[in-house]
């Protein structure tokens, strides 16, 4: 007797869960009694610690944490980069484990604001495109880019704004806002006929209080912080809420 769809489902799910549940516990545990592949690892000058692990993509058959956790490492460059949503991720500067923060850099943007044959600027806010349980720490500013589809912002309007034309042209701007948690009032950044993209920058003692060395902002990298779940489901449910696929962050 063939078994109904609706059964084959929910025994899906629950396997599901129950093995969300299994990678948490091998996180935090480090793995195994004998350390096994989901121990503390080196990649380049950092250390990979649970709650994230490394990747390894040979082996199918085993994860040591959520996804959101997960780091790619290239062992001949050492450079670690969170696989998350994004194409490129987002590279791993330092890790500060007791603070619970990360120093990183948005690699694909970089990548589209310097590409020779089809340079443009960001469509997508960067809280976008990170997954439960990371966020941006209101430590950074605010780095505005505009596209403009109609005629560009009067000279008087962009010296007042201090709108900096991007190199790739195109009725595009960038401008330095200010503090990366403080967006309540949308109308300081709206600007007739451009359409406003959020990136945060964390801002060094003495550096530009404007965005004319933007592209030197974004390498400089953001403050990024992260949350443990308090339980298994939690993470559970925060997995089925959003799933990265390609660039974008999809809600379901």
């Amino acid at each position: 007797m063939a078994i109904p769809s609706f059964f084959l489902f929910v025994s899906a799910s629950v396997v599901s869960a129950w093995w969300l549940s299994v990678m948490l516990v091998a996180a935090a545990s480090g793995g195994g009694d004998d350390g096994g592949d989901c121990s503390p690892k080196k990649c380049g000058n950092l250390t990979i610690s649970p709650p994230f692990w490394i990747s390894q993509r040979w082996q199918t058959d085993r994860a040591c944490g959520i996804r959101d956790f997960m780091v790619d490492c290239n062992v001949s460059t050492g450079v670690a980069t969170l696989a998350m949503s994004t194409k490129n991720g987002f590279r791993i500067f330092n890790m500060s484990y007791g603070e619970r923060s990360l120093l990183v850099m948005d690699a694909h943007t970089v990548d589209d604001l310097t590409s020779s044959t089809n340079c443009h600027t960001p469509t997508w806010n960067t809280s976008a495109k990170l997954g439960f349980p990371l966020k941006i720490s209101p430590a950074n500013r605010n780095l505005v880019f505009y596209n403009c589809s109609a005629k560009p912002p009067a000279a008087a309007e962009r010296r007042e704004l201090e709108l900096v034309e991007t190199i790739c042209l195109h009725n595009s701007f960038a401008r330095l806002g200010g503090s990366y948690d403080n967006r309540s009032n949308m109308d300081e950044y709206s600007l007739e006929g451009c359409i406003a993209t959020f990136l945060p920058v964390l801002l060094k003692p003495g550096s530009a209080t404007n965005a004319t060395g933007y592209l030197d902002l974004i390498r400089a990298g953001f403050l990024m912080t992260w949350e443990l779940p308090s339980h298994p489901s939690e993470a559970s449910e925060a997995s089925e809420a959003s799933v990265g696929y390609g660039d974008h962050l999809i809600i379901v």
